[in-house]
């Protein structure tokens, strides 16, 4: 075999020298060598010098600064209402994040707190009437002991015959005495049992109202953490949440991890390196293992799968959402002996190449290592300086540039529209009497402002009750009359009577019951403006018509506050992330502009699969609401749910390393530039790129700043 390949680097030989040198015209005998050439007939004397380099194998995965994220979901079946904090909104541990249905129970909540200042202003009476009879009952007391105690006093000797006499006498003040006494412990005895039933009165009250918020609570979620709103689902008052289902994510903005596609265990462990580079700058990165159980729930439940490295920033001053481009190197030879991939030719028990003097080609047998794209690491066979016959040979170009640093930025263009995820139903706020729907003022999607009547109704009070009411507060406000005189009289002879003064009491407790009542009775009557709380969009006003009866908490009109606005982006490629920038073109009947936001909501990959959908959320300022709402109205005032243009801005380095697209070689995942060395040669010299856009590949390592490079 290797004799064969002696012939066949001859007829190389000579191929060469024709194409260098040219060659007169030859005759064809008509016989054909059975020898198969390894090299085609068109080859030329193009060579490369055998040289070192550095060989780089890794894989670079895009990701940003994330914080730790929590998801919240009830723990019970509820009815969504609507959100106490929308993405991008700061939360603390208690902060309110998500309500459901709670109406009825916030009356019952109402009633029972009602009932129980009922019994703390009774036992308040109660408790004033008792100390005042104690009073009493001392003053008594007191009166009637010291009457005793005198009598006493003159207690002859029971043998003498006074003794029987006095007896007698003291009978009347001892019994008094004894009287008083008993009246002042069967006062202090109501005391006790008073307090002792309003305390288990109270207690049983007190239990109630805590069952009933209780049940309030699950209908809430709350946050325990401190950070940002990173994730909702998209969900509108009157919704069925299932328990268990995701709602809600905050992030934890104190914890910033770094989440890329999911990266196993074993690939960690084989690479030479992992690192993050943010702006320029390495960080070095702690690898969080997905333990196999959660890998494989993930996965049968269709949940996204994902690596989580922990960033080493101890003074914290990576902002969340920043990008970073995580290098995981598989692998680095550096100084190693390298020749192009086509250079080396395969036989039956090994490899070789032609070496080439100028002249002449040599058959040479070589081992080598590593490949990547361009080039193979020899590690026997052949010496640095050597030439060997290949096309691949780095050549000058006319076109030159430096390595120099810049900034560097990818940009995506997606359609986007306005959206509310704060929206809530206006209700029927009549509990006693009739309420009758009378007409809408408003439509669907209509812009509405802050105190615009958007509908009417009509009450027709229960005026039986209210009849009945008014008559027992008319009696006892004439009761109170006559008490009130009565009083009058005996204060005027000086005359206590603690019954009386009771009475009176209670009366002016029950009158004020009575009005109570009577005021929730009249409350609502007659034709009710139910007017806008703020200004915003009708979300829904089609579920009620004129003449329908009403119950109480009954929906009328579905709105949107305007405040509480954002612009939904379908991001289905799930390119855009927290704290990517966003500008939002708007165009309207004044003209075009550009408002400026940001990316609120987390990737995806980040999120399970009960918060994952095809839309990004961009919250944009305050003060340009008013634009990108006004730019939606159509005729009429309607809202037209008009489409934007929003460019993100999705992966964004500053102060890194760049080199022109154009000058670069990519094969097979290896990327090369055409070095220019000071003495003007040039070489191929691979990096290791940490991404690129339409003009820059940025560079994570493996080329220095003013490095000249050309290409053609």
């Amino acid at each position: 075999m290797k004799m064969g390949k002696r012939i066949i680097s001859s007829l190389l030989t000579t191929v060469l020298l024709v194409s260098m040198f040219g060659c007169a015209g030859t005759e064809d005998d008509g016989k054909k060598d059975n020898i198969v050439l390894e090299e085609p007939v068109g080859v030329t004397a193009d060579y490369d010098v055998v040289t070192t380099r550095d060989m780089y194998f890794t894989e670079v995965y895009s990701s940003s600064v994330n914080p730790v994220i929590k998801e919240y979901s009830f723990a019970k079946d509820q009815t969504f209402k609507k959100y106490g904090a929308t993405p991008g909104s700061e939360v603390k541990p208690g902060d309110e994040l998500v309500y459901s249905q709670t109406k009825s129970l916030d009356k019952e909540i109402a009633d029972l707190e009602e009932e129980l200042a009922d019994l703390e202003s009774y036992h308040d009476l109660q408790v004033k009437w008792q100390n005042e009879n104690l009073e009493d009952a001392k003053k008594a007391l007191y009166e009637d002991s010291r009457a005793y105690v005198e009598m006493a006093q003159y207690e002859p000797d029971e043998n003498s015959d006074a003794y029987a006499g006095w007896a007698a006498a003291a009978l009347m003040p001892e019994g008094s005495y004894k009287r008083a006494l008993q009246n002042k412990e069967r006062v202090e005895q109501n005391i006790k049992q008073t307090n002792e039933l309003y305390e288990l009165e109270l207690a049983y009250k007190t239990g109630n109202i805590q069952r009933v918020r209780d049940k309030v609570t699950d209908a809430t979620i709350v946050s325990d953490v401190t950070g940002e709103v990173v994730a909702c689902n998209y969900y509108y008052s009157g919704d069925q949440i299932e328990k268990d289902k995701s709602v809600i994510a905050v992030g934890d903005t104190s914890q910033r991890v770094i989440q890329t596609e999911y990266i196993s265990k074993a690939n960690i462990n084989k690479a030479l390196d992992i690192y993050a580079i943010i702006d320029g700058n390495r960080y070095e990165l702690e690898y969080v293992n997905m333990e196999p159980e959660e890998y494989t729930q993930k996965s049968s439940d269709g949940e996204s799968v994902y690596t989580t490295f922990v960033l080493d920033d101890p003074s914290g001053t990576i902002q969340i959402g920043t990008y970073a481009a995580v290098i995981m190197v598989k692998d680095i030879r550096r100084g190693v002996l390298c020749v192009p991939n086509d250079a080396i030719k395969k036989e039956s028990d090994g490899y070789y190449a032609y070496l080439y003097n100028g002249e002449e080609t040599q058959y040479v047998p070589v081992e080598i290592g590593v490949r990547d794209g361009l080039y193979a690491e020899v590690l026997s066979g052949l010496s640095e300086g050597d030439k060997v016959l290949s096309s691949q040979v780095a050549k000058a170009g006319k076109n030159t540039a430096q390595v120099e640093r810049g900034d560097y930025s990818v940009d995506v263009e997606i359609n986007g529209f306005l959206y509310y995820p704060f929206s809530e139903w206006l209700t029927n706020p009549v509990t006693y009497g009739n309420a009758y729907f009378k007409e809408m003022l408003v439509q669907t999607d209509e812009k509405i402002s802050e105190g615009q009547v958007l509908c009417t109704i009509e009450v027709i009070p229960d005026q039986i009750e209210i009849d009945r009411l008014n008559r027992k507060i008319s009696r006892l406000q004439s009761r109170l009359v006559k008490l009130q005189q009565t009083k009058a009289e005996n204060d005027a002879k000086h005359k206590t009577d603690r019954s009386l003064e009771q009475q009176i009491d209670e009366n002016i407790r029950s009158t004020s019951q009575y009005q109570r009542q009577l005021s929730k009775l009249t409350e609502y009557s007659g034709i009710v403006e139910i007017k806008a709380p703020y200004a915003g969009i009708v979300m829904d006003a089609t579920g009620v018509k004129t003449g329908d009866l009403l119950y109480s908490g009954a929906g009328l009109v579905e709105i949107a506050n305007d405040s509480l606005s954002y612009v939904l982006v379908n991001d289905e490629k799930n390119q855009l992330n927290y704290g990517n920038e966003a500008e939002i073109k708007v165009s309207s009947s004044q003209g075009s502009s550009v408002v400026n936001g940001k990316v609120v909501s987390v990737s995806k990959m980040c999120l399970s699969k009960d918060l994952t959908n095809k839309f990004s959320i961009v919250a944009i300022p305050q003060e340009e609401i008013a634009a990108i709402s006004g730019s939606t109205l159509i005729e009429g005032g309607v809202w037209g749910r008009n489409s934007f243009k929003v460019k993100v801005k999705i992966r964004s380095e500053k102060n890194v390393l760049t080199v022109p697209k154009s000058a670069v070689t990519l094969k097979d995942k290896s990327t090369y530039v055409t070095v220019v060395n000071e003495d003007g040669s040039v070489k191929n010299v691979s990096f290791i790129p940490g991404g690129s856009d339409n003009n820059y590949y940025w560079i994570a390592e493996g080329l220095t700043e003013g490095t000249t490079v050309c290409w053609e």
